[in-house]
């Protein structure tokens, strides 16, 4: 870390440095004493208490709100006295408003010699080009410089006496005297003042900073369902909810756990030998990306020592891409740090913070507006000049447009969201938080089960969050609860139920709230056009009208759906934003799919209407008929409008700046919304809409395989769709398909046509707790590719009862099996084609043995193509006594693998490997579960019973390795591998 008093001195130690400084000195000295007594004199009626506002009001002077950006407003409002006020705010309020404003007594006081106004702009000139730097500055031009500034104040004092009849000689010698001074004073002098406002930076200003951060980011989104009223608002914290994440780096090939993000990334600066680093965090909507940049923010305010090499860091910057109005890097310093207001000029912060070492913190690029994203561009050109750390999140679709200068280096991680082990401390943490005195266990037995947690949406926190609430509010809704879709439609219900019940005399009727609801729809839409989450002001004006026109309370039902918030960076203003984007995007998709089908008539509705009317009239049977039959082909014609049609009119109703593609690119969320819809609302997309919805897809940036698996486990796509989507995911010639994929392959397969080479089923839960599993046997017993089947949980768990699979087991006779892995009866083994080359499977007990054995002593005749044969044994699973060798014909591997193994059994092991080892030759691989700490005892009983083997196997791995290997390779004459930690539970 850099010592803030040597620093000072390597600042000042340059020429051109030392005398940029003296400049800066006069600006906020000399230069602007003439603005503050000129606009005292203009102002004479003002009191020194007095807000500058109401003092306006007050003498009828109207004031145009558009006059001063939200930083002057915000300084203005917040010092009465105005002495804060810098020349740039002045020379504006002395310009616009002075001149023309009368006071008490009915004067006008003006300027009446515009000589004046050219001496003010002429300084407010120089003062601008000293503030942003004086390039090549040396004592010549510094001497030059100081002369030029003398004469124009000189000339502004004359000019000010002649104006306002005052005597200013006093401040024309005062000016000479400072300005001497600044000239000539000693070089340890000046760092004595710039190590003062170092010291105030360090300690006020970073104080003001954290008090900063504490009341405005320490808040996770909320929907608010639990309050009971909007008085009652209570706030979920995130240090008080936040849960370890499942993060991934190296293109999602290794996990990283957040204390390790700030390690990795020093360790690619030394790599690259960088002088700046930068750290891309990116992930879909709702995985948490903005709760983990906030957690960055809190743990470094409260020194929580969860992210190594955190506290390093003297100043920490946060970033919000949604921010407007921050127009410099200096600007956003000073948002931050509000102390320092007043106390050092604007351009003059970023000096300050040298030998400081800076990390900034940017949330949602993809939320970036033009301002935003020109700060953004200083700030990464800034890390150029001197090291910095940057850490910014955005999701996927933004990667691509991103930029960064080859003087950072540069880690991409990607959020996944909590893990299934980490899902219940969440709920844990959520419910101690926010309803202590309710019981999650209900919940938590709920998310456990496994088909709910091969459900991919609950990675998403906010998910989790509405699941949390809607438990404590309509548990019973719940069980319904399948899609992402599912639950923002129940959440959605709650959210309008919570809105009735704070109406003060009755509920709002169905057609009112269904109109209300279109047009928060549409401002959604709108404002994800403009790319915001904060509702700009005719989004709001326009909910404001539809509220005042159904005669509803607009702060009631505005505070319902959405989230107040005070805009701590910029002006103080209150603004309304939807409490999360995901939530926002699943109304966006809302407004699309009402406008999609705002002219197709719904048949039913119209024809049963219409044969009611017919019936009430005296026309005959024959003639309603044909009536009714002339109907039809009037309401089965399709809405002709197009999903890109509707994004280019609210595009263009917008008024927004970017460009198809862009809204196009923010929109996967949105459109994959629009195909939960689509299905929870039973409506069908004909072939070309629906050929169009896929098309979008992969322009808004879904193109891996994952993406589209993750669509399809997301929502529930209709047969158009899936036969759509099948191609994107089934790319090359072989598929594997794991727990959390069934269902999406089980949607797809029936819609794909073209032949795959090999089919991989690898299921590692219980068969039965797996949805569609059962479907998708259907499915793959009547395709002719090879196929691999792996059921996990069997083979490790092998029930008396047999496999819950079964009856599906009958079917494997009509398949291209080549492996198969898990728990069979004799009946089943039978159905085994005798192309299968991989058999692993699992004895439950004696009975089950006996079973078996027919089959067991003739494996070369059941199966002629095996070459590999694995049987695993539970622990005193069978009796020793019932056994009889297997053979070992060919090149046939055999295996024995042994779960759980103590040293009480030990014995029992050895003599059954012994009772079971093929006449005249060995195994290739006994594996030993849990004897790693054992395996000298056990390589002793095995070597006492005469087992053979050409390799031994044990998990987990033991301290001392090298004496367990001689002593296997001198007993049993066999190689010793210890399988390391990560698979520990490996049962081969």
């Amino acid at each position: 870390m850099a010592s803030p008093s040597l620093q000072g001195k390597r600042v000042l130690e340059t020429e051109e440095s030392n005398l940029q400084l003296r400049l800066n000195r006069i600006v906020i000295g000399p230069m602007w004493r003439p603005f503050m007594c000129i606009f005292t004199e203009m102002t004479k009626g003002k009191d020194p208490k007095e807000d500058l506002m109401t003092y306006f009001a007050g003498i009828k002077m109207k004031v145009n709100n558009k006059t001063f950006d939200n930083t002057q407003k915000k300084k203005i409002a917040s010092d009465p006295s105005c002495s804060s006020f810098d020349i740039t705010l002045l020379f504006r309020i002395i310009q616009v408003y002075c001149d023309k404003a009368k006071d008490q007594t009915g004067q006008v006081r003006i300027i009446p010699d515009d000589a004046l106004l050219l001496h003010m702009k002429d300084i407010k000139e120089q003062r601008n080009d000293i503030m942003h730097g004086i390039v090549g500055l040396n004592k010549v031009r510094f001497d030059s410089i100081v002369q030029l500034l003398h004469d124009l104040l000189e000339k502004t004092w004359e000019k000010i006496e002649d104006v306002f009849g005052i005597d200013a000689s006093k401040e024309v010698q005062k000016m000479e005297e400072d300005m001497k001074i600044i000239k000539e004073a000693p070089l340890e002098d000046l760092r004595v003042y710039y190590t003062e406002l170092q010291a105030l930076l360090d300690t006020e200003g970073v104080e003001s900073m954290k008090e900063n951060y504490k009341q405005y980011l320490s808040e996770a989104p909320d929907v608010h369902l639990l309050d009971e009223s909007l008085a009652t608002r209570q706030q979920t914290k995130i240090l008080d909810v936040f849960t370890e994440m499942h993060i991934l780096y190296e293109h999602g090939k290794k996990a990283i756990h957040f204390r390790e993000w700030l390690t990795e990334l020093e360790k690619e600066r030394a790599t690259q030998n960088k002088l700046s680093k930068f750290l891309l965090v990116d992930g879909v909507a709702g995985v948490g990306k903005t709760t983990l940049s906030r957690k960055i923010v809190l743990d470094w305010i409260y020194k929580n020592n969860t992210m190594d090499l955190l506290d390093d860091f003297q100043l920490l910057i946060y970033m919000q891409f949604r921010e407007r109005h921050i127009k410099s890097l200096s600007a956003l310093c000073l948002s931050v740090m509000p102390y320092m207001r007043g106390k050092v000029d604007l351009e003059m912060l970023m000096s300050l913070t040298e030998g400081r070492d800076i990390i900034f913190v940017c949330d949602g690029l993809d939320e970036k507006n033009d301002e935003s994203q020109n700060l953004f561009k200083e700030l990464l050109c800034y890390g150029e000049k001197r090291a910095i750390t940057v850490v910014c999140t955005t999701r996927p679709e933004e990667i691509d447009r991103l930029t960064v200068s080859s003087q950072y280096a540069y880690l991409r991680i990607q959020v996944v969201g909590i893990s299934q082990r980490n899902r219940s401390t969440f709920i844990n943490k959520y419910f101690k938080s926010r309803r202590p005195d309710k019981d999650p266990q209900p919940l938590l037995n709920y998310l456990n089960k496994t088909a709910i947690r091969l459900q991919e949406h609950w990675r998403f926190p906010y998910n989790l969050m509405c699941l949390a609430m809607l438990w404590i509010l309509a548990p019973t809704r719940i069980n319904t609860l399948t899609t992402a879709t599912e639950l923002f439609e129940a959440t959605l219900d709650e959210i309008t139920k919570k809105l009735n019940s704070r109406q003060l005399d009755k509920d709002i009727s169905s057609v009112d709230l269904e109109d209300l609801m279109k047009t928060f729809y549409h401002v959604a839409l709108i404002n994800h056009a403009l790319g915001d989450i904060v509702l700009s002001d005719d989004s709001f004006q326009t909910l404001k009208s539809e509220c005042l026109h159904k005669k509803l309370n607009w702060r009631t039902v505005i505070s319902t759906f959405l989230t107040q918030n005070v805009s701590w960076s910029s002006s103080g203003e209150s603004s309304f934003s939807f409490p999360h984007k995901g939530l926002q995007d699943f109304y966006a998709a809302k407004s699309i799919l009402e406008k999609l089908y705002a002219c197709t008539p719904d048949e039913e509705k119209v024809l049963s209407g219409v044969q009611k009317l017919l019936q009430e009239s005296s026309y005959s049977q024959e003639h309603r008929k044909d009536i009714l039959n002339s109907l039809n082909p009037l309401l089965s014609s399709q809405n002709d409008r197009t999903i890109r049609e509707i994004l280019q009119t609210i595009g263009k109703e917008a008024s927004s700046s970017s460009q198809m593609e862009d809204i196009i690119k923010r929109s996967p969320n949105v459109l994959t919304h629009l195909a939960g819809i689509l299905s929870y609302r039973g409506k069908v997309l004909v072939e070309k809409q629906a050929e169009e919805l896929v098309q979008l897809l992969k322009e808004s940036g879904i193109q891996t395989i994952n993406q589209w698996l993750d669509l399809l486990e997301l929502t529930k796509c209709d047969g158009t769709l899936c036969r759509l989507i099948a191609p994107q995911v089934i790319e090359d010639d072989y598929i594997v398909v794991e727990d959390s994929r069934v269902q999406a392959y089980a949607s797809l397969l029936p819609h794909h046509s073209r032949t795959i080479s090999t089919i991989t089923v690898d299921i590692s839960s219980d068969p039965q707790d797996i949805p569609c599993l059962r479907n998708l046997f259907d499915i793959i017993s009547g395709r002719q590719e090879e196929l691999s089947l792996y059921l996990k949980h069997e083979y490790e768990h092998p029930k008396l009862g047999g496999s819950c699979m079964e009856d599906k087991f009958q079917q494997l006779s009509n398949c291209q099996l080549q492996r198969f892995k898990g728990q069979l009866s004799l009946a089943s083994v039978r159905q085994l084609p005798k192309s299968l080359t991989t058999l692993r499977i699992s004895l439950a007990k004696s009975d089950h043995y006996l079973d078996l054995q027919p089959f067991l002593s003739e494996l070369d005749k059941y199966l002629p193509c095996l070459e590999e044969f694995r049987l695993h044994i539970p622990a005193k699973a069978v009796d020793k006594a019932l056994l009889s060798p297997i053979p070992k014909k060919g090149t046939l591997k055999l295996a024995l693998v042994f779960s759980t193994v103590t040293e009480g059994i030990l014995e029992w092991v050895a003599q059954v490997a012994s009772a079971l080892q093929p006449t005249s030759s060995m195994f290739d691989v006994v594996l030993l579960s849990q004897a790693g700490e054992i395996a000298a005892s056990a390589i002793e009983m095995l070597a006492r019973e005469g087992v053979r083997m050409a390799r031994l196997e044990v998990t987990p791995r033991m301290n001392k390795e090298k004496p367990v290997r001689r002593l296997a390779l001198k007993k049993l004459k066999c190689e010793f591998v210890p399988w390391t930690p990560a698979y520990e539970d490996n049962l081969g």
